[in-house]
């Protein structure tokens, strides 16, 4: 069995770093270059990441949040998905039936009278 490698800080953050400007390079790439996995890679990407980018870390209530909204924003998109594919079917069968009462050929009251 492999022993495991304890990585200092610093390469870890230098990881990071090539993985925020790999271009057009995948995780699983980098990853193969630095002989580490790329769930590792992810793992401190989510550790390092928000010190590097300048940006402040995410809590954990506003991560839930996130997902919420998420989940939400799937939800509200596959309704408004079936709404359109409702009223384009709809407004198909109107267009279908108005052609056939105004088109040059007769209807049946006009050819047999009204019953």
């Amino acid at each position: 069995m492999q022993q495991r490698k304890n990585r200092p800080d610093s390469f870890k953050k230098d990881a990071v770093r090539r993985l925020m400007a790999r271009g057009s390079k995948t995780v699983s790439e980098i990853a193969k270059e630095l002989g580490v996995s790329p769930s590792m890679l992810h793992r401190w990407r989510e550790q390092f990441e928000p010190g590097l980018s300048g940006a402040t870390p995410v809590s954990q209530g506003e991560r839930e949040e996130v997902e919420r909204l998420r989940r939400e924003l799937r939800d509200l998109q596959a309704e408004n998905s079936l709404l359109k594919n409702g009223l384009a079917q709809r407004a198909s069968c109107s267009t279908r039936n108005s052609r056939n009462m105004s088109g040059p050929w007769k209807s049946d009251r006009q050819l047999f009278g009204a019953a």
